[in-house]
């Protein structure tokens, strides 16, 4: 689905919306968060746009908000995907930021111009771009995300839900305000982004939280410093519990007007809700709603038909490869901080790199597949065959289609007599060749005694299939060994009907 709404994209004409510094911003990042560089003609068009606003006063910046918002957000992921510590962007992520800031209204939300109420539609693009900013070292006005904190606060309903103009009561006592579902997650994703941004994500000693008017610092688990002021922990706590039962009460994946808009700030409210509290499960019934009316809804030329297609289209590729997951994925520690020396570099040190998160990598390895598939067959007996599996690059990348069936056979042999972890590899090759002759002996590898292979034979066979259902095989093995047998013998089961509805006359031996 994701290839074909980039295929889309790559060749989308220009649009009003998708024209607009925003548009283009939008599209770039759902191919930055594809794994793309500025080397993409789209990705590359948008930085070219905003390269113009280097140096720019501030004031004399007069994109609208929702634009600046994603231009900031944009190209803080496209220096975040560089991993190194100099800017490369920081002249017109500066300039936008603080153009944000000067734009935003007393009470501390973002709006329209000539509107005093602040819009929590725009708001949520305000508050993207300052987390995004501070990600990437740029200085964000502690005063900005204080001001904005407590408006999203005394503007959200009762009921939990946000308003699209809120009425702002000028206290905390709140009042009857116009509701919009479509701006749920909006609200509250903010809200929980700027619990993150401002430190207050973290648990504070309970004396500290009824002193509202104390500038309150306090060390996280790391050691940094965060700051939170005016900003009261346990009322913004309050108000995340009372915008998560409004979204359960009222959950739909589909709603009218700006669904894919929508989906968008969906993925990010239950991204930074997920970091909050610590909890990220293998699968989640929004995102799993969503894909399938996604997959529904795409259309043959791998858009999905609306008023704004380019741009929903973009939303919807924002959702589905979980972007913000992605971006607030902190990088993995050893347990107790600290480094075992040698432990899991490759044999070969001349390329590695250190990237900014202090992550040792390496380029993958690539070459001719009959290379790759000769150190994958030799197993531990080849020099390169532990680099090798942890590196590895796209096997079968510029195959001819007609070379395709005989590395089928060899990478077949491979899953089901080669070393495990080649095994692995083998079980994703196959699933990029997407051929149904394939599927029989991924099949069969559900029963391979390594949990991991099992998974990715499965996910071979979701690729190939074109399937979204997994047939209950799980990411983890359970910890009863008969619940293991049982999911195993049933995924494989049902497997096995799915392929001979295709191919009534298949056989199976095992």
């Amino acid at each position: 689905m994701v290839q074909d709404a980039l295929g889309y994209l790559s060749g989308a004409p220009s649009t009003s919306q998708s024209s607009k510094l925003g548009g283009q911003c939008l599209v770039a990042l759902a191919f930055v968060n594809a794994g793309f560089d500025e080397r993409h003609p789209k990705v590359a068009r948008a930085l070219n746009t905003c390269k113009r606003f280097d140096g720019r006063a501030p004031n004399a910046i007069t994109e609208d908000v929702y634009s600046t918002g994603i231009a900031v957000s944009f190209l803080c992921a496209l220096e975040k995907a560089k991993h190194t510590e100099e800017l490369t962007y920081g002249g017109p992520i500066t300039s936008l930021l603080r153009s944000l800031e000067l734009r935003q209204k007393p009470h501390g939300g973002w709006g329209y111009r000539l509107k005093v109420t602040g819009d929590v539609s725009m708001t949520q693009y305000g508050v993207l771009a300052s987390w995004y900013a501070k990600q990437v070292g740029i200085e964000v006005s502690t005063d900005s995300l204080e001001r904005v904190t407590n408006w999203l606060i005394r503007v959200q309903d009762a009921s939990g839900g946000f308003p699209y103009q809120g009425e702002d009561p000028g206290g905390f006592v709140r009042i009857k305000q116009k509701v919009r579902y479509s701006l749920a997650p909006a609200g509250l994703g903010s809200l929980y982004i700027l619990a993150d941004t401002l430190g207050h994500s973290v648990r504070r000693p309970k004396a500290t939280i009824d002193l509202p008017a104390l500038r309150l610092k306090q060390l996280t688990q790391d050691g940094n410093q965060v700051v939170g002021e005016l900003v009261n922990p346990e009322r913004l706590r309050n108000a995340q519990k009372l915008g998560n039962r409004y979204l359960a009460a009222n959950f739909k994946i589909d709603p009218l007007g700006y669904t894919h808009y929508y989906m968008y700030a969906l993925e990010r409210c239950q991204s930074f809700r997920e970091m909050a509290d610590g909890n990220t499960p293998a699968n989640s019934r929004w995102y799993d709603e969503g894909v399938r009316y996604l997959a529904r809804s795409q259309s043959g030329r791998g858009s999905w038909l609306s008023k704004h297609e380019v741009v929903d289209t973009a939303f919807a590729v924002l959702f589905l490869t979980r972007s913000t997951k992605r971006a607030i994925k902190p990088p993995k520690k050893r347990p107790g901080g600290t480094l075992t020396i040698g432990k899991g570099l490759p044999s070969n040190l001349d390329k590695i790199v250190v990237r900014r998160d202090g992550k040792i990598v390496r380029p993958k390895i690539a070459g001719p597949a009959e290379d790759q598939l000769a150190i994958l067959e030799k197993g531990k007996d080849h020099p390169d065959y532990q680099d090798y599996v942890d590196y590895h690059g796209d096997l079968l990348a510029g195959i001819s289609r007609k070379e395709l069936r005989q590395w089928s056979q060899r990478l077949r042999r491979l899953l089901k007599g080669g070393a495990r972890d080649a095994r692995g590899v083998a079980a994703e090759a196959l699933g990029q060749i997407r051929d149904l002759d394939n599927a029989p002996a991924l099949i069969e590898a559900l029963s391979d005694p390594s949990w991991k292979v099992k998974v990715k034979a499965r996910d071979a066979l979701l690729t190939l299939s074109r399937r979204l259902e997994a047939f209950g095989l799980t990411d983890t093995k359970p910890e009863i060994e008969k619940d293991a047998h049982l999911m195993r013998v049933r995924s494989i089961r049902r497997w096995k009907t799915w392929y001979k509805s295709i191919r009534p006359d298949a056989k199976f031996y095992s």
